[in-house]
């Protein structure tokens, strides 16, 4: 038999899957049933600002109490990781936001072993600049709604007044200015959706 189409040693499969492991963007975690952090990736260590030294040694409890106080609302990321081990067969998907703007995406799976339930698979993705830039796509479009308000009364105004009228040139201007922010807006708006 080759030797590339041997199977591969348990050493290898063990490398194979750190390989993997660490080549995701995203921070993993593989928790056992007692809620000890059996593996995990340099990127979950770095995306909570932890030392790999943090996540092999401290209790548990530690790590989440360090983790919560970079949150938004600590208490809540206590009652849900508490919440994680109420049903195992459960899956979780769950924000957490940080006092500093990051936010998280959590994902939260058993870890399987054929039948048998073994502890959870964690997983953290940072979606910052995605909800930052759907903030900015719901600004551009209540922007937007407000510069048509403001086109559609200038319009109504130039329509009411006489061709001579002292305010008209002054309405005039309001209708174009509207009208640039209302394109720069709309450009805006075309390039957050690319």
């Amino acid at each position: 038999m080759a030797a590339s189409s041997a199977e591969p040693t348990l050493e290898e499969t063990i490398a194979q899957l750190d390989a993997t492991l660490e080549s995701t963007r995203d921070g993993i975690a593989v928790v056992t049933l007692d809620r000890r952090i059996l593996r995990f990736n340099r990127q979950l260590a770095d995306m909570f600002r932890l030392t790999p030294n943090d996540l092999e040694q401290r209790p548990p409890a530690d790590i989440i109490s360090d983790i919560a106080q970079q949150l938004e609302d600590s208490d809540a990321m206590r009652l849900r990781s508490d919440e994680l081990w109420t049903n195992l067969s459960a899956e979780y998907l769950a924000q957490l936001r940080f006092k500093d703007g990051r936010v998280f995406e959590r994902f939260v799976a058993p870890l399987r072993i054929g039948a048998t339930i073994a502890g959870r698979v964690v997983s953290y993705r940072d979606i910052t600049r995605a909800v930052t830039a759907d903030r900015a796509l719901r600004i551009a479009h209540d922007l937007n709604n407000a510069l048509t308000a403001i086109s559609g009364h200038a319009e109504l105004a130039l329509a009411a007044l006489d061709a001579g009228a002292p305010a008209r040139s002054d309405v005039e201007e309001i209708r174009r200015a509207a009208s640039r922010a209302a394109s720069i807006t709309r450009q805006l708006l075309a390039f957050s959706r690319k």
